[in-house]
Formats: structure tokens, C-alpha cells, sequence
């Protein structure tokens, strides 16, 4: 039954359940590469003058 409201609910609104893990999936990345941006950035720049190739 859950999944048959859930299949009428996405073809009233035109998307997917997919659509929604997918934003479920994304959002912890985003959050993570917010947070350790300036580490991340720091390595590639710590990468690129050691000389490593790419």
C-alpha cells in the first residue's frame, strides 16, 4: 500500500522517489565539502607543489 501512495504521489507531481534519495545522497557531501574546504584545497595546493603529476 505505501508503495502505491507513494507512486499516485509522484505521478501527480511529476517527479520521482528517485529524485528524492538522490537529494538525500548529495546533501551530506555538500555539507562535508563545506566543512573541510579549506583542508581540501590546502591538500591540492600541498599536491601541486610537491611536484606530483597529475
Amino acid at each position: 500500500m505505501c508503495k502505491a501512495v507513494a507512486e499516485e504521489v509522484a505521478e501527480e507531481e511529476g517527479s520521482t522517489i528517485n529524485t528524492g534519495i538522490l537529494y538525500i545522497m548529495v546533501i551530506p557531501y555538500i555539507i562535508l565539502f563545506i566543512a573541510f574546504r579549506k583542508k581540501i584545497f590546502g591538500f591540492l595546493r600541498d599536491l601541486k607543489k610537491a611536484g606530483v603529476p597529475h
